[in-house]
């Protein structure tokens, strides 16, 4: 199959990258960011053309949410999304869809004023985890990961030194 690769510096703007990308209608985008800090708070949703969507990053490639925004959102009728290789400071939503993600560390995501999942939350659609960490992340509920819909398939993961008021850490 066709597809689009795009590598991105730390730095540069993600968000316009991702918009090109997105419109790349039918095809599988790659995104491949450099090593270093990404701000982002990107929505994936039926507006997302491309037939999926691959985040991927080269070692010490990092996404941080900008703002109180989630870093990421999977909505429902975007197409699958993968991330693969990331290290990640915000929360990731799935309200519909699907999510891959592997070979990530959501590292001291979430915070006090998360009401739910301060690594992962999924309220509909299917997400899955394998060869990843959740560690440091906060939330009132689900430290790491709360399913609130949908369903989470996690394997070969760790999930250590996580907080939540109540429903787990």
């Amino acid at each position: 199959l066709p597809s689009a690769e795009c590598p991105f510096k730390a730095g540069s703007c993600l968000a316009g990258a991702f918009a090109v990308a997105a419109a790349m209608e039918g095809l599988p985008v790659v995104l491949t960011l450099a090593p270093g800090v990404h701000a982002a708070a990107l929505v994936f949703d039926e507006s997302v053309k491309a037939s999926e969507m691959w985040l991927q990053g080269e070692p010490g490639a990092e996404l941080r949410a900008a703002g109180d925004a989630p870093l990421l959102s999977v909505r429902d009728g975007a197409p699958p999304v993968h991330l693969v290789g990331l290290e990640l400071h915000g929360a990731v939503e799935v309200e519909g869809s699907e999510l891959r993600v592997s070979e990530c560390a959501w590292r001291g995501a979430g915070g006090t004023d998360v009401a739910k999942g301060g690594g992962l939350r999924v309220r509909g659609g299917v997400a899955s985890v394998d060869a990843s960490i959740f560690e440091g992340c906060r939330a009132e509920q689900g430290g790491a990961i709360a399913v609130l819909g949908g369903s989470v398939l996690v394997t070969g993961t760790a999930i250590t030194a996580n907080e939540a008021e109540e429903g787990g850490g």
